[in-house]
């Protein structure tokens, strides 16, 4: 067997096998570890309608981004919560005019890693858009929104918000003009695609020169896979082809021409809650006022979470430079 991240090819250890417990869609998989940059490969990969099989139409509703508007909601927490997203996108992410009174914020900005620096007036593509939710608000923002997902529900959902430019289906670099992106984003999508690097190429292309690629996901070197092992929520099978610590994905991204500018790891508790919630066989987010705890912590956990790189997911900030040609 060949690692599709490092290219090794050698004696892969078996972590353990594990079956779709979200959906109970037959069949087992095995956990592989790569012995050179312990990417953790699933075997076998499923692909085609046998790998959609594990994606029904309710997949998206537990496993998208929420909607939240820049319009004002009632309530003061509800209130005091836009004040901190936007103030934080404001002062570290520039959405909004810079206020030094507003330094406080920094600890949100791992909160708000997956968020791309604004362009005004800047094309953004959201590969595994979803329901459309973080393009709609990223809308409302100020860019110019594209986005695709292989889910037919959940691209009615994003049109019926008024999303026009998504696309359904497979990511697929050739639909857009080469270097018409100023930002690709993706959220838990990387470690749903068998190839990394033909991925990653495909982002390349898309990007003009200085374009930022921002990407989150579960980390395998964080403190919550070590502490639950095969009950860690990020262990997805059969979903979750590839998976991947700060090391091995830096490895991917500079390998094809990259420039990596930050690795965050934050969640530092969520993850513990949605294993929790699959050990006991309860529905995600079942576990109302444990979600909202870990929420709570995540101004002051996330920070230490980050610099000890022990956190439960993973964000990756990298730009295409400008005058350098793919290796």
């Amino acid at each position: 067997m060949k690692c599709v991240v490092c290219g090794t090819a050698g004696n892969f250890k078996n972590l353990f096998s594990l079956r779709d417990r979200v959906f109970a869609v037959e069949g087992s998989f095995d956990f592989l570890r790569c012995p050179s940059c312990a990417a953790v490969i699933i075997n076998p990969q499923l692909s085609g309608d046998a790998l959609m099989a594990h994606y029904p139409s309710t997949y998206h509703e537990d496993y998208t981004q929420r909607y939240e508007s820049l319009s004002a909601k009632k309530g003061v927490m509800n209130k005091v919560r836009a004040f901190l997203k936007f103030g934080t996108l404001a002062q570290f992410f520039g959405y909004g005019r810079r206020r030094w009174f507003l330094f406080f914020l920094w600890p949100l900005v791992y909160e708000f890693a997956q968020y791309p620096r604004f362009v005004r007036g800047g094309k953004l593509f959201e590969v595994g858009s979803g329901t459309g939710a973080f393009l709609k608000l990223m809308d409302e923002l100020g860019w110019d929104v594209y986005g695709c997902d292989i889910s037919p529900s959940a691209c009615a959902v994003a049109a019926s918000m008024g999303l026009r430019n998504i696309s359904c289906g497979p990511f697929d670099s050739a639909a857009h003009p080469q270097g018409f992106f100023d930002a690709v984003v993706l959220y838990h999508v990387l470690e749903h695609l068998p190839d990394p690097h033909a991925a990653i190429r495909g982002f390349w292309d898309l990007l003009k020169p200085g374009g930022e690629l921002v990407m989150s996901l579960p980390n395998t070197g964080g403190l919550t896979a070590r502490m639950f092992g095969k009950n860690w929520i990020g262990y997805e099978a059969p979903r979750h082809l590839v998976s991947y610590n700060p090391r091995n994905l830096r490895l991917v991204l500079e390998k094809n021409g990259f420039a990596v500018e930050r690795v965050i790891t934050n969640s530092a508790l969520g993850g513990i809650v949605d294993s929790i919630e699959l050990i006991l066989g309860k529905k995600r987010s079942s576990l109302v006022f444990l979600h909202k705890a870990a929420r709570a912590m995540k101004f002051f956990l996330d920070p230490f979470a980050d610099f000890f790189k022990i956190g439960d997911q993973l964000v990756i900030r990298a730009r295409k430079p400008v005058g350098r040609e793919m290796p």
